[in-house]
């Protein structure tokens, strides 16, 4: 997706819309996004890094998807600390 040309997101934004909502419902629903690891962070903040671009390039409103890709707005620092925790207690 992150390599689509901004000519292309904005001929085809009703597309992209959708492509991004459906995205967002996989990574979201079901708390898909707590199996991420701490090394696919940065996939993520770039990804995040990207809705911004495509924002502020071509006036289509992406910012609102950010906070479910956001690896520091889903808390997943916390929720892992909290896992090790537990991991260490349980021993």
């Amino acid at each position: 997706m992150t390599k689509l040309p901004m000519s292309w997101l904005i001929k085809n934004k009703d597309e992209f819309i959708d492509a991004l909502m459906h995205l967002s419902d996989s990574h979201t629903i079901g708390s898909g996004f707590l199996l991420q690891e701490e090394c696919d962070d940065i996939i993520f903040d770039n990804f995040c890094e990207w809705l911004r671009e495509v924002n502020n390039k071509t006036g289509i409103a992406t910012l609102m998807y950010i906070d479910d890709f956001d690896p520091k707005a889903l808390g997943l620092d916390e929720f892992r600390k909290n896992i090790r925790k537990d991991e260490n207690t349980d021993k």
